[in-house]
């Protein structure tokens, strides 16, 4: 589990958000990462929110020394589709 905030410093709502995890072990090698399509996730404009991603790791806790985490897609909430 991977927690957070994300910060949206645009003018647009954001919904349907897709997210990656990377992880890195202790020398700062890539060693698993995962994607999480968060439909129910809405970043209003302007405001910052907290958030929490699960997904199955390959390797012991231990293993996993830091992550980062990206927004790969968001829709503009006002949008249709």
């Amino acid at each position: 589990m991977v927690l957070g905030n994300f910060k949206n410093d645009s003018d647009v709502t954001w919904k349907d958000l897709q997210l990656e995890v990377i992880f890195y072990d202790r020398d700062k090698k890539l060693i698993d990462t995962g994607q999480k399509n968060e439909y129910s996730f809405v970043l209003p404009a302007k405001s910052e929110a907290p958030f929490k991603v699960s997904m199955k790791r390959e390797f012991p806790a231990e293993k996993y020394a830091s992550h980062a985490i990206r927004i790969l897609k968001a829709k503009d909430a006002k949008a249709v589709f």
